[in-house]
């Protein structure tokens, strides 16, 4: 084997362990999300866009529009949900 050779095969490798160690995007798994009684579904983990939608959903709700009723649901992302 040459040194080019060699100079490919560890390039390649190198390639390979970064390929398998970069984060993963998007869902890693299916799970069935719990669902309440009203026609709205919030599922956050309580970060500031989170708490954004949470606020104008109880603002809409002290304002009377009913069809903002919802249930909310803690996602814990750290621990796969």
């Amino acid at each position: 084997m040459s040194a080019n050779d060699t100079k490919r095969t560890m390039a390649i490798e190198q390639i390979c362990q970064w390929l398998t160690k970069r984060p993963v995007a998007g869902a890693t798994h299916e799970k069935e999300l719990p669902r309440g009684k009203h026609p709205l579904q919030l599922y956050s983990l309580a970060t500031p866009n989170g708490v954004k939608v949470t606020i104008m959903l109880e603002e809409l709700l002290a304002a009377g529009h009913s069809g903002a009723e919802y249930d909310a649901w803690l996602i814990r992302i750290g621990e796969g949900d």
